[in-house]
This record gives structure tokens, C-alpha cells and sequence, in this order.
């Protein structure tokens, strides 16, 4: 991995949207041979760097060159599919599962029974099963109740089950592959021809591979039929306002919001754990679930504002007014911003527990580890002078002692994260959890 960032920040730069840095990440990743790494289609032999959605720059390609080199590693915010110990790059998947025969087994959905005995057939004959999740977006129009972390999660307690009953009696991996069927670049063209699903999964190591992301699942199907029997059920048996009341009881949030603060240091990963948590909620509460996280808000609501410590006091109350307004009229608010200065959070958790409840989350990550990470070059430039003001190296961050939870990403795992803060959620008189 090159690390000079010096060097490179001259050149053009490119953002990035979610499909074409899903296929550089594959390609950095070793999915796709050198000479098929997706290029700029407006200046395909143009020098570039290719930065993602938080404007980390992840990758470079001088003029003229292939393949891509990598820069700094690619911001991540999800849940399970984001976790580093499934999304693994695909030439460290290769290494450990050597040369014997694998079973590469394609997954956009949660698995059905009927699906599960075809899968344990297949696996007599191979050394490894690789359960290769694909997690990024477009997901299948039948599987849209189900999140790509929803996928991950069920797929890893399928392969928990097959392993403890010994229907499969060989290694069994889940990896998150970030593509899906469906998915097409924006502003990259792949030389050479898009890469097919097939081709991925043996990059990953397959020699054979069993693909159940085509259509629906036996279990899909029926479970499909059983909501349209129920939807005429309603229709046929009571009338407009009884299903509305019926509807309402089943899908309404109750009680009032909350307000989950997530602080600490830059690169700590308070973003991280938010966009999990909110991933999560969303498949299990009807509530309004909202994200405000510190550095696209100052892109509007605190537009103009600088980073002398005024204007960032300011900025984290902003926040923490919208923040209360949507609490208050039963939302959830998952706000992820340094908020270094112990006036301000306070400032926060009283206006919030007038109206709803609050969580303060201190993301307490060690300064080397999120120093260490520095994906945008931060850190480096707050030492070099660049940056004043900088918080952890030349302005304070006041530690929390009202902490409700206090989380570490450095040792702490994303499921375990999250259940963190759920408890936290619930303890906080949230209702529906």
C-alpha cells in the first residue's frame, strides 16, 4: 500500500459512489485481474485518485497505468457486512483456502430450508464451503424486508448450525463480497467486460460454485403467498378503518425517541458503529431512524461555521437541537460527531431528556489506533501544522464521565457494538426494541 499521500495530491480527483468503489475495493481486494481493474470511462489513460463517499482517497492510477495502486483503506459504515472479520479481501480468502476443492455458495438473501439440503449435498465432495455474501446494493427486489447485514448475520448462524450438527463436516466461511447482481459502475468502465458472479467467486477461491442468488428460494415463494393471503384477508374481512387501526397497532413505534450520541476522536469509529446500529433499528422498529453524522452535516447545517473551538460548540448544539426535534416526535437519532467539550454534550442531554431519551455513547478508541487508521490524512497534517485546532493533537477532547456506554472499536466487534447500545436504547425507556 502506498502511503505518500504527498505525492499523489496533485492529480486529479475522482469521488466515487458506492458501486464503483465496491469494484475498486474488489479489485484492490484481488477479485479482478490487473488487466480488467476498472478505469475513468471519460479519461481512461488519465492519471487519477480515486477517493470515496468521505473523501478518503483509496486508490491511484498514474497515466497510462494498470493496475490501480491502493492509498488508504476504504470507509466502511454498516453493519455485519461491513465487519472486518467477513470482509475479507479475496486473495487472503484464496491463501486460506488453498488448492483443494471449495464450494463457493452465492448469497443475497436469507436462506431457505429447501435451499440448506442442496447446499449440504454439494459440500460432500469439497474441503471448504465459502457462504460468499453479496452485500452490496441493488438487493433482489423479493429480499428487500432483509438488509445486507441481515444476510451476513443469518448466513454465520447457518454455517454455526451446519458445523455444530455436523451436516457439513468441513471448514465453512462466510465472506462479504461487496457486489451483487445487478450492479453497474457510473463513472468507471471495466476494460475488458464486466466480471460475472461466477468469475468472482472463484477469485475467492471456488472450484465450484453454487449460485442462489438467481431466483427467489422455495421458502421466499411461500412466504410471499402467505402475505397475500393475509392482505386479503384484511380486504375481504374488515373494513377500511378496522385494517388502518390493525395496521397502525402492528406498525407505529411506541412511546417517545431518543437521541444516541456517539463521541470521540476522529477515526474512532463512532460513524462506523452509528450507520450500524441504524441498520439494525431499521429492520426492527417502524420508527423514523435518522442519521446525522458530524462531517455531512457541516456540509448544510453548519455550513460556514469554521473549527475554532466557537464554531465547533456550535456545531454539535445545531446537531443537537434538530436531533431533539425529531426525538421528540418519536424517531430515533443516531448522531455521530467528535463533540470534544463535555459544555456542549451536556447542552445536548438536557434538551434531549426534556422531550425523549437519551444515550451518550463515548467511542473511547485509543488515539494511536485512530491515528493509526488517519484514512484522510488528518492526523499527518494536524502534526505538520496544517490543521489548527485539531482535536486529541492541538485541542483537548474532554473525556466523558456520564458516559452511558463506553465502546471501543479497536477490541470491540460491530455485532457486539450494537447489542451495546440496543441495551442501552432499552434502558433508556425505548419502547419496541
Amino acid at each position: 500500500m502506498s502511503d505518500d499521500w504527498t505525492r499523489w495530491s496533485g492529480l486529479p480527483q475522482l469521488v466515487l459512489g458506492a458501486t464503483d468503489a465496491d469494484a475498486v475495493e474488489l479489485a484492490l481486494g484481488g477479485a479482478i485481474p490487473a488487466d480488467r481493474h476498472p478505469v475513468v470511462a471519460a479519461a481512461p489513460d488519465g492519471a487519477v485518485v480515486l477517493l470515496d463517499d468521505e473523501n478518503t482517497p483509496v486508490a491511484v492510477r498514474e497515466r497510462g497505468g494498470h493496475p490501480l495502486a491502493a492509498l488508504r483503506p476504504r470507509g466502511l459504515r454498516g453493519g455485519e457486512d461491513a465487519d472486518p472479520r467477513a470482509r475479507v479481501a479475496a486473495h487472503a480468502v484464496r491463501d486460506r483456502v488453498g488448492d483443494g476443492p471449495a464450494l463457493g455458495v452465492l448469497v443475497d438473501d436469507v436462506v431457505g430450508l429447501d435451499q440448506v439440503d442442496g447446499l449440504v449435498e454439494r459440500a460432500r465432495d469439497v474441503r471448504t464451503v465459502l457462504l460468499l455474501c453479496l452485500v452490496a446494493p441493488p438487493r433482489p427486489a423479493h429480499a428487500l424486508d432483509v438488509t445486507a447485514a441481515g444476510v451476513v448475520r443469518a448466513t454465520a448462524a447457518l454455517r454455526d448450525e451446519l458445523t455444530r450438527s455436523g451436516r457439513v463436516a468441513v471448514p465453512v466461511e462466510v465472506v462479504a463480497v461487496p457486489w451483487a447482481r445487478g450492479a453497474r459502475l457510473e463513472r468507471l468502465a471495466w476494460p475488458g467486460g464486466e466480471p460475472t458472479l461466477d468469475e468472482l467467486a472463484r477469485a475467492y477461491g471456488a472450484t465450484d460454485v453454487l449460485d442462489l442468488t438467481a431466483a427467489p428460494s422455495g421458502a421466499r415463494v411461500a412466504y410471499a403467498e402467505a402475505e397475500q393471503r393475509r392482505a386479503a384477508v384484511l380486504e375481504a374481512r374488515f373494513p377500511a378503518a378496522s385494517v388502518r387501526e390493525l395496521a397502525s397497532s402492528r406498525d407505529a413505534g411506541a412511546g417517545p425517541g431518543a437521541v444516541v450520541l456517539f463521541t470521540g476522536l476522529s477515526g474512532s469509529g463512532k460513524s462506523t458503529v452509528a450507520k450500524a446500529v441504524a441498520q439494525r433499528l431499521q429492520t426492527s422498529v417502524s420508527r423514523q431512524v435518522t442519521v446525522l453524522d458530524g462531517d455531512e452535516v457541516r456540509h448544510m447545517l453548519s455550513a460556514g461555521l469554521g473549527f475554532d473551538r466557537e464554531s465547533r460548540s456550535q456545531n454539535v448544539r445545531r446537531i443537537g437541537y434538530v436531533a431533539s426535534l425529531v426525538a421528540g416526535a418519536g424517531g430515533i437519532v443516531l448522531v455521530a460527531a467528535i463533540a470534544p467539550f463535555e459544555e456542549d454534550r451536556a447542552d445536548v442531554r438536557r434538551r434531549t431528556e426534556a422531550v425523549a431519551g437519551f444515550v451518550l455513547v463515548h467511542v473511547a478508541t485509543p488515539l494511536e489506533v485512530c491515528e493509526a487508521r488517519d484514512r484522510k490524512h488528518l492526523y499527518a497534517r494536524a502534526r505538520a501544522g496544517d490543521l489548527p485546532e485539531f482535536t486529541g493533537v492541538s485541542s483537548p477532547y474532554e473525556v466523558p464521565h456520564d458516559a452511558d456506554v463506553v465502546l471501543d472499536t479497536s477490541r470491540d466487534d460491530i455485532g457486539g457494538a450494537v447489542a451495546t447500545v440496543l441495551a442501552a436504547l432499552r434502558a433508556a425507556g425505548v419502547d419496541g426494541l
